[in-house]
């Protein structure tokens, strides 16, 4: 399976540190938004976009690149960080922007507060359980 993760992390890189421990997981290409290229979302068989929340939605850049890329008929899971609760709520903005799109959302994480380990965890456990899902 051929992954990639594309992400937008502030000064703090709260959701770098997320995007990170689910690359890892899912050994998958890590990208910011500023570098991701539409030839990177064509090689993918499963995307993941993600962003830290501002004002109950997910960093504008994030969903400025989702409009950019190409993903029609992609499997894409989104996360986020920052925030408390409501994660489902929170995700709508870039759910929204995905359905028109096509995609097929196959996932959804948040880390609430800080990523700490225990937040990194939570990711890399979030992964495996989407990648066992996608090979059956």
């Amino acid at each position: 399976m051929n992954s990639l993760i594309v992400y937008h992390s502030g000064p703090l890189k709260n959701t770098e540190k997320i995007a990170i421990a689910l690359a890892e997981s899912l050994h998958a290409q890590l990208r910011a938004v500023a570098e991701v290229l539409p030839a990177d979302c064509a090689r993918a068989d499963v995307i993941g976009l993600g962003a830290g929340i501002h004002f109950w939605r997910h960093h504008r850049a994030i969903l400025e690149c989702s409009e950019r890329l190409a993903l029609s008929g992609k499997k894409v899971f989104i996360f986020s960080t920052g925030g408390w609760g409501f994660g489902w709520l929170k995700h709508a903005a870039l759910r929204r922007r995905l359905a028109r799109k096509s995609a097929r959302i196959i996932g959804e994480f948040t880390c609430a507060g800080r990523p700490d380990a225990r937040g990194q965890q939570a990711a890399r456990a979030f992964a495996l359980k989407l990648e066992k899902s996608l090979v059956k």
